[in-house]
This record gives C-alpha cells, structure tokens and sequence, in this order.
C-alpha cells in the first residue's frame, strides 16, 4: 500500500512580511481521507557558531517579543534573495558584531519546524575571528555582545540559560563535528557492558 499524502491545492491567507500563512490541501493515499494543513513559508536562515582567536564563543543578548524578555544566543538572522548561505553568514556575522572569520565551514543545515515550516537554517562555523568593523544593526535590534569560553557556554545551556532551539542545535552539530571521535570511542567502550532486558 501506498503511504504518503498528494497535494492537491494550496492558497496563500495571510503575508506578515517576515512570514506569509498558506494553507495547503492533500491527500492522503492509503484512504483518500483530505485535510487542509497550515505552511508558514519563511525564507532561510543562518546562524553563526563565531570563536574569536582567543577562542571565544561570540554570543548575543537580545530582547525577544515571542518571549517578552532578553536571550543569549549566537548570531544569525535571515538570507537575503538570492543570497547564498555563505555570503549570509558572513553578512550577518560582520553586521551583528563587527568580527570577520578566518575560515568558515558549514556545520549542517536544520529544519526549524517541519510540521508547518518549509524553510532551513545553515550552521556556519567560524574561526578564528578578529574585530574589523563596528556593528551595523537593523533600526530594531539592540545587540549586547559576549565573549565566553566554550565550557562556560556549555554551562549556561546546562543550566537554562541559553534556551534557543536553534542555538542549541547549532552547539549539537558543533558537539557532534569535533567530539565525533570521542563519543564514537565512548560508545564502543560501553557497548561490552550494555544488557538488555
């Protein structure tokens, strides 16, 4: 039996600038049962895993409205049209903080919410960073810029501190680029004395 669904239509409702509202009609084909489904099409975003020379995490508070309060977060923001992600990277890296990287290297791409999202996220590492301009911001934002160990950032995960879903998966694909190896290792070591019940 066939699984899956077929569109079948699909209407823009509602354009918020930043994110347009669609509702999307299919159906399924194991029994023909047809549902309308709300999109929400946002452009693709990146962000931005910046370790200065220093090896400094570069994060950024912000005052959030959907939490009506400030986060800790790394930088980032939204692709322009036809701009590729790497270009965007740098973009909003330079614009947010000042810093140009060394080297920049994609770490993985996330899809934010695909149960009513169609856009992805890129994750850029930087390295090695260094100042070379003052911040360029957006008339909205209002940016504090934080310079911390990677330990102490981990900390502030550990204890709820920095709670941003994408953040958080951008410091899981770091995790998992550099201490690939390691927890690999980790894992064969204890698979001798895993039981199963």
């Amino acid at each position: 039996m066939r699984t899956g669904w077929e569109k079948l239509d699909g209407r823009v409702v509602a354009d918020h600038m930043i994110f347009r509202v669609r509702h999307d009609l299919y159906r399924r084909y194991s029994d023909g049962l047809t549902h309308e489904f709300v999109v929400v099409e946002c452009p693709d975003w990146v962000n931005i895993l910046a370790f200065t020379r220093e090896k400094r995490v570069i994060l950024v508070r912000q005052f959030r409205h959907g939490l009506d309060g400030p986060t800790w977060e790394i930088p980032g923001g939204v692709l322009e049209p036809g701009e590729s992600p790497e270009h965007g990277a740098l973009r909003e890296l330079r614009e947010e903080t000042g810093f140009v990287p060394e080297r920049l290297e994609l770490l993985g791409i996330i899809h934010p919410n695909p149960a009513y999202q169609m856009n992805t996220c890129h994750v850029f590492l930087a390295s090695d960073c260094d100042l070379s301009d003052q911040q360029h911001l957006d008339p909205t934002e209002e940016l504090e810029l934080g310079f911390f160990p990677i330990e102490v950032v981990l900390d502030m995960v550990a204890r709820g501190e920095i709670t941003h879903s994408l953040v958080l998966s951008a410091f899981l694909h770091f995790i998992l680029r550099k201490l690939g190896r390691e927890i690999s290792s980790w894992l064969s070591a204890e698979d001798s004395s895993l039981k199963y019940h």
